[in-house]
């Protein structure tokens, strides 16, 4: 279960030789039980990858609380995983480098990181890609990587 308890975050802006604060989420209270699907939808600038950020622990809230199955997140962790708006490939590894990359992080051992990245490559149709660059696949093949 996620539970984002009174969240706020704002940001400091610099325009010439002034500082402007810009809220980005104001108290912002949601609870995502287990199974549930949610879509966070809203215009542009509305905080909405803000929000996932937080969720993720790729920032940190001004206010509030984010916790996952009663854990506070206060930094990514494993149990959770981002899909980027634009494609966060490296250009210099191939497909399935790419994929691995993670799991080097986390020391995962070469065998392993190579069989689990090459499930995961079957799983999003990209198997026969892993040897591919970035350049070589389509924009929804990049996005799947």
């Amino acid at each position: 279960m996620v539970q984002i308890q009174g969240v706020s975050k704002t940001f400091q802006k610099s325009i010439r030789d002034k500082t402007l604060e810009v809220r980005a989420l104001a108290d912002v209270d949601l609870i995502v039980r287990e199974n549930e699907f949610v879509s966070i939808i809203g215009p542009s600038g509305c905080g909405k990858t803000t929000l996932l950020k937080i969720i993720d622990g790729l920032i940190p809230c001004d206010t509030g609380q984010v916790l996952i199955d009663g854990k506070k997140v206060t930094s990514p962790g494993p149990d959770r995983a981002v899909v980027f708006q634009s494609f966060a490939l490296l250009p210099w590894r191939t497909v399935r480098a790419n994929v691995e990359f993670s799991l080097e992080l986390h020391r995962v051992a070469k065998e392993e990181r190579t069989e689990i990245a090459r499930t995961y490559l079957e799983r999003v149709g990209l198997g026969e890609f892993e040897h591919h660059y970035p350049h070589e696949l389509s924009g929804g093949m990049q996005q799947r990587a």
